[in-house]
């Protein structure tokens, strides 16, 4: 059920409209009767949040801009069901007869600007989505031989020692035997040098290539990377994810790739503010 006062709704990517300024003479509140009137607050409310609301106005202009060329939108009933959760989890924290209007107020909200901040949000997570590729993601675990100093001896100690190891795996020895033999790092131990999922270019650049080309259970060569001589095994192909596996990857994803694309969006575009900081100055 949706509460009667989260209607109207916003439709699409189009900003919430602003909310009706008050008479100079209307009475904000009172103090032993004596009146503190829109007029009273007017010079404290630009000087105190001008410059808050105004780049909150442009978060919102720049990310529904970027909707709009994707053909991105919030529907109302996307709208609905976040504003109904954030109602929901919102009074659930409230002690008993606490108005739910006021509860916003003392968190800085007002409906409006709930609304403004679900919809970019909602779009921000939609526009993210857009660059999600499962196919880019490998899970690998790996086995690590670090090198003492960069001297080309210890070099080639290291390389001696990931050889050994990768001709042991490719002979059919169980990988985890070999890595137990190794590496000292208990937590490696345990978990068999899993590291995860990755996309390709967050793996060394030496490694992406057999990365990319490595069938699931593969492993390649050793390799000499910022850690030392690596030999890669790979777990699980992105390709072959399914499932809940497949949104948990997908929510990391977002979760990463949000504050990165808001980033290079706000670096595209120039944003002056005029106040309260003073004309041109940003």
């Amino acid at each position: 059920m949706i509460i009667p006062f989260l209607l109207p709704l916003m439709l699409t990517q189009f900003r919430p409209a602003a909310p009706a300024v008050p008479a100079p003479s209307t009475v904000l509140a009172t103090l032993d009767g004596k009146p503190i009137t829109a007029k009273d607050v007017a010079g404290y409310l630009w000087d105190w949040r001008a410059y808050e609301v105004a780049q909150e106005l442009v978060n919102f202009t720049l990310i529904s801009g970027e909707a709009k060329k994707a053909k991105v939108a919030v529907t109302d009933a996307e709208l609905a069901q976040s504003l109904k959760e954030q109602v929901d989890q919102i009074s659930k924290s409230l002690p008993p007869g606490t108005k739910f209007d006021q509860a916003l107020i003392e968190r800085g909200l007002t409906m409006s600007r709930l609304k403004m901040r679900l919809v970019m949000d909602k779009m921000l997570t939609k526009l993210v989505a857009l660059g999600f590729d499962q196919n880019s993601y490998y899970r690998v675990s790996t086995l690590a031989i670090p090198m003492k100093s960069a001297s080309t001896e210890d070099l080639s100690a290291a390389i001696k020692v990931a050889d050994s190891a990768y001709d042991r795996i490719s002979k059919g020895e169980d990988w985890g035997k070999v890595l137990a033999d190794i590496t000292k790092s208990d937590p490696a131990i345990r978990s068999g040098g899993d590291l995860g999922w990755f996309t390709l270019t967050e793996f060394p650049t030496a490694a992406q290539p057999a990365i990319k080309s490595a069938k699931k259970n593969g492993v390649i060569k050793p390799v000499q990377t910022p850690f030392g001589i690596q030999i890669f095994k790979v777990l699980g192909l992105g390709s072959e994810i399914k499932g809940p596996e497949l949104e948990t990857l997908r929510t990391q994803y977002s979760q990463t790739a949000r504050s990165e694309y808001a980033k290079k969006l706000q670096s595209t575009h120039k944003v002056v503010h005029f106040w309260p900081l003073g004309i041109g100055k940003g």
